[in-house]
Order: C-alpha cells, then structure tokens, then sequence
C-alpha cells in the first residue's frame, strides 16, 4: 500500500512539473512573438487588465489545458454532446462574460478534469485508509468536481447581473448629462466607457464595436439585450429601442428610468435593512448569547464547581476505609453495606500486638497493614469502619447516609480514582542507590494520565505510552548525593496528586553555586557540598576553551568554600570532583557576572 501511495505521489509531483514546463514553454513563445512584433513595428492593442472572477477556477482552467495537451485522446470524450446543448452553453457563457475566454467545448473539457482531479485526489486518501467508505466519498468528490464549473457559470451570472442593476442608474444620469450637452447617445456611451471601468462599461464596449464594424442601432441594441439577463438593464434596454424605433427623443425616457431604478434600489435597501434584526437573530443566539450567560452566570457557578472537585481525589490504594461510630447504620449510594470491627489486642505472654478484626473486613495484607498503622497512629485500641473499594482508572462516587439508633442521620460525598503507579529499582522507601552519574528511571502508571517529573526545580522529559502506561525518564543527570524527584499525576478531569521519591548518588559528587550570582568584587564566594577527601577542580571558559583555575582539597566534613577570581564581565565556569582512584563527578556549570558599578 505505501508503494501504491508513492508512486501517486511521485506522479503528481512530475505532472506539476511538465504543467510548470508548458507554461514555460509557452510563456517564452509568447514573449518571442511580442518582440518580433515589435521589430517590425506591429503595435499591440493593450487590454484592461481585469481581476480574475475566481482564482481557484483560472487554476483548474489552466491545469485543464496542459492535461488535454498531455492526454489529447480524452478531448473527444470531453466535448461529446450535441449542437442544441453547446449553443446553450455558449449562451450562457456569453450572458456570464466569457470568463478566461471560455467556450462550450473548454467548458466540457474542464468539467472532465474537475471531476478527474476531485475523484483522484480523495482516491489517494481512501488507498490509504481502511475504512471503504473513502471509495464512496471519491466517487461523490468526483461528482461535485463535474458539476462544479457549472455552479461556477450560474454563480457569475447572478453576480454580473446584480452588479450591472447596480451601476445601471449612475451610468443613466451620466448619458443623460451627455445628452443635455448636446451628445448623440452612440457619443455618450463611447464617453462613459472611456470614464469607467466596469462591467456595464464592457458590455456598452461591445455595444460600441457592434455599431462601428456596421450594424445599425437597433440591432447593436439586440445583441445586447439578448447578453444580459438583468430585469432593470432589460428594461432600459427595451425603453431604448421602443425610443428608436419611434423616433422619440431618449433623454426623458433614460432620465424616468434613471429615478425609477433609483427609487427600486432605495427600496431594496430599506428592505435589507428591515430584514437586518432577524437575520442576527441566529448568530446572536447561537454564538454572543452563550459566551454572556457564561460571564454573567460564571461568578455564580465557577464557586460551586471548585466545592464539587474539591471533594475529588486521586489515590495510590484500591480501597478506602471509611470510620463510623460504632452501632451505627450505613448506605452508600442507598445500599447498606456491613461496619467492621477492628482491634489491637496484646498477647500477654509474648507481649506482641495482634491486630482482630470481623471476617470480610481484610482481604489483602495492604488493607491490613493499613489498618494497623491507622490504629498506631491513631493511638486507638478499637474502632469501627466500612471498606469501598475502588476501580483502577475509574472515578467512583460515593453518597454516605450514616443512621444511628435514634434516628440521627449524617451525610458525607466521596469521588476517588485509584491509579496505579509502579517504579523500577525504588525500594520501599522510596529510594534508588546507584553510583552511576546519571541513570534511566522506568515504570509503568495507570494509561490516560498524564505524568510530570521535577528535579531540581527543573521539568524533566518523560515519555509515557498512551496504551501500556510504561513510561521512561532518560538519561538523568545526578548532580548531588540525594536527588529528589516528584511525580505530579494528573487524569482527564484534572485532579492532581504527587508522590516523592529519592535518587541516591554513591559516587562522587559536587553541589556548588556562586553566592551571589551578580558582583562588583573581584572575588565570588563559592559554596556548597561535595564528597569528602577529593579535589575540586574549578576550570574558566574563555574563547570556547577550558583553563584551569584552581583546584580545592576537600576535607572530611565535605563543605566548599572557596573566594574564587571574578574578572568584569560574564565569567563562566565548569567545577567537577575528583577522588583518589581517579572517579569524577558529574560535572556542572556555573555563571557570575561582574559590573563595574553596584
């Protein structure tokens, strides 16, 4: 499948590069032709440039022609239709103004390749995905690539003709001012199209060469009509040629158009005013109304959503003892559930504590040394409880009703989550021994929680299994003999826990720092710990390049403190510890700047 995937790749990367090669190509004919007409003195009429109606059309268009130039079998497949239909098309074209120059044949050989293109491209992500419904979603992705060049022209038709309705009452003042002036109206629309830059100026263009290559008005005036489907163009269009063909003079019929169309356009827009509440109505509902019942409502609810998570916890035990007066009646989430009897008891010959309990209360020797080490630190000799136990990696909620004899009740929440985490080469305490200067931590936690370690004030990098839960922490570097690392374990609600545990260094080490970590002294005060009985060797960075400063003789009470040379500026120091045999610390980086001012 990925060779598959490849070679589709690889063949759109090389048809890009033959599409970027024919333009070339063509571009430089082009350029060839222009300067040859030049040379011998053949101006070029220079066209308005026009902002293109759609870019995304004018590329597939453009891609179109270098496909049919590499592919000219399928022209014929493309333009198979009958004469009636691309007469049509071709009517539609010319009403939408021939964008790119498009004919009805151009048009079918790009509705070809946008349906080839669309249903390509999704083909590439359904063979690479394994779910089949990609194969239906190509072939409906193909089908809207066909029908898209069509929805493009019927787009454009809506918009030349609203645009047109628009410019349609300034362009009748302007001709009527020209006509007052003392214009014939073929005068006045050549002037408004020197003037404008428009749509309607196009179309009055064309209007314009019609006359000029000899056909008469009414004619001219014909084709015109017939090129364009806006009602208040038509209409002028007709009162125009009802004027020519009567003989009536046309300023009075364009100047009574020119207020009408004028007034239907106030109306319009007071129309699209009136509509304006309702149609904020939606968004307002569904986007400005939410985000203010959250501010105002927010001081209101944000405090009692804090008590309700307050009452939540993470723990490390798949039980939870729970302590009650003795007697008394118990329901968890409206169940009763038994109370248990716990006691220490003395052995008098042996003098050994023993601890006694009802059956059920203890099923695991966790839960009992749990309860033995409640009771010791409790300094109690009996008490009652009721036992929950709880889920891996899910949050249980428990609702207590406690009920004594005379009818006294008491309620209480709990919602826990147990996870389990469990650390490689940590003894029971909590703490790992190792001589190596820097080693590689391994466990496994609960999967779904997110797991942070800190050492030193300083995040270390974890990576956690999303499926197992096996995580690593590698290559930690030990800088002092005890090295204390926190975990902070956090699920999907948010609720937080941490546990603490202890990286044990055996070998030598060095934990020092500069008092101050800005100076105007000559001197900086350098302090702290290392192993006892070694040298302290104390090289300066200058130029990229390690020089030996001093080296201090550590004495059996292991503290270092030491004046140590400041010259102005940012001195930069490596320190590490070296024993008899030669054993080195790990080995740390320090910095002091000296000013010349306090």
């Amino acid at each position: 499948m990925k060779t598959l995937e490849t070679s589709l790749l690889t063949l759109i990367f090389f048809s890009t590069i033959g599409y970027l090669i024919l333009r070339l190509w063509f571009s430089w004919k082009e350029r060839k032709k222009r300067s040859t007409d030049s040379l011998f003195g053949i101006e070029e009429l220079k066209k308005k440039k026009q902002k293109s109606p759609n870019a995304i059309v004018e590329i597939l268009y453009n891609l179109s022609k270098a496909f049919y130039r590499i592919l000219p079998m399928l022209k014929g497949i493309a333009t198979r239709r009958s004469q009636e239909s691309k007469d049509r098309l071709d009517d539609r074209l010319e009403k939408a103004g021939r964008p790119f120059g498009m004919d009805a044949n151009e048009h079918g050989k790009l509705k070809l390749f946008t349906a080839f293109l669309f249903f390509f491209l999704l083909m590439i992500v359904a063979l690479g995905n394994e779910n089949s419904n990609f194969y239906f979603y190509a072939v409906a992705f193909g089908l809207i690539g066909f029908v898209y060049p069509d929805f493009f022209v019927s787009s454009l038709l809506q918009v030349r003709a609203k645009k047109i309705s628009l410019e349609l009452p300034d362009a009748m003042d302007f001709i009527a001012l020209c006509l007052a002036a003392g214009m014939n109206f073929q005068l006045a629309v050549e002037e408004y199209v020197k003037r404008n830059n428009t749509i309607l100026s196009d179309e009055f263009d064309i209007f314009i060469n019609d006359i000029q290559v000899g056909f008469n008005r009414i004619d001219s005036f014909e084709h015109l009509l017939a090129r364009n489907e806006s009602p208040e163009f038509r209409s002028f269009l007709s009162s125009v040629i009802q004027g020519e063909q009567l003989g009536t003079p046309l300023r009075p019929v364009i100047m009574n158009q020119a207020e009408e169309l004028r007034s239907k356009r106030r109306a319009h827009v007071e129309k699209e005013i009136a509509t304006a509440p309702t149609k904020m109505l939606f968004p307002l509902i569904m986007f400005i109304l939410p985000a203010m019942l959250m501010i105002i409502l927010g001081s209101v609810l944000l405090p009692a959503q804090v008590q309700k998570n307050s009452n939540m916890s993470l723990t490390f035990q798949d039980f939870v003892y729970y302590r009650v007066t003795p007697g008394v009646k118990v329901l968890v989430n409206g169940n009763e559930v038994p109370v248990y009897a716990m006691r220490m008891v003395t052995d008098s010959a042996t003098g050994e504590t023993q601890l006694q309990y009802t059956q059920g209360a203890i099923e695991t020797p966790e839960q009992g040394e749990y309860i033995r080490d409640y009771l010791e630190n409790k300094k109690v000799q009996q008490a009652w409880f009721t036992r929950f136990d709880i889920p891996e990696g899910e949050l249980v909620k428990y609702y207590i009703s406690v009920v004594a004899h005379n009818g006294q009740r008491a309620s209480d929440y709990l919602a826990m989550k147990y996870i389990n985490i469990d650390l490689q080469d940590f003894d029971e305490k909590g703490v790992y021994i190792t001589p190596e200067k820097s080693v590689t931590i391994r466990g496994s936690v609960t999967p779904g929680i997110a797991l942070k370690a800190m050492m030193h004030q300083k995040e270390l990098p974890v990576s956690v299994d999303e499926k197992t839960g096996e995580f690593t922490v590698p290559d930690l570097a030990l800088t002092s003999q005890n090295n204390h690392i926190q975990f902070t374990l956090t699920d999907d609600l948010g609720l937080t826990t941490t546990i603490d545990r202890i990286v044990q260094y055996t070998g030598v080490f060095v934990n020092v720092s500069f008092t101050n970590a800005n100076t105007v002294d000559q001197y900086g005060i350098l302090t702290g710990i290392a192993t006892p009985n070694t040298l302290l060797h104390i090289y300066g960075v200058k130029n990229n390049k390690l020089a030996l400063e001093t080296s201090i003789y550590v004495d059996d009470t292991g503290r270092v403190q030491e004046m140590i040379p400041i010259e102005p500026g940012v001195n930069q120091f490596q320190i590490f510890a070296e024993d008899k045999e030669g054993n080195k610390s790990p080995k740390i980086q320090l910095l002091i700047t000296r000013s010349l001012t306090g």
